[in-house]
């Protein structure tokens, strides 16, 4: 294998590595902002923290898409 198709594999994998931890940090703070609005008292006479809680919901679907994307991308190199 050349020379430069080598640093090209492992830019790559630094790339996939960084961009994979930038993921996972924001998976574990869509979390914690989850578990806030939870444990906020008189949660149920609160009903805008409904819409927060459902926004989070739909920023997580998208991180899972977005993962998957990310995993199918950097296998084919």
């Amino acid at each position: 294998m050349k020379l430069g198709k080598r640093l090209w594999i492992w830019v790559s994998h630094v790339q996939f590595q960084s961009i994979q931890q930038g993921l996972e940090n924001h998976s574990r703070q869509l979390t914690t902002q989850y578990a806030a609005i939870c444990n906020i008292l008189d949660f149920s006479k609160k009903p805008h923290l409904q819409e927060a809680l459902k926004n989070i919901g739909i920023q997580q679907k998208k991180l899972r898409a977005d993962k998957e994307r990310l995993f199918m991308e950097y296998t084919k190199l």
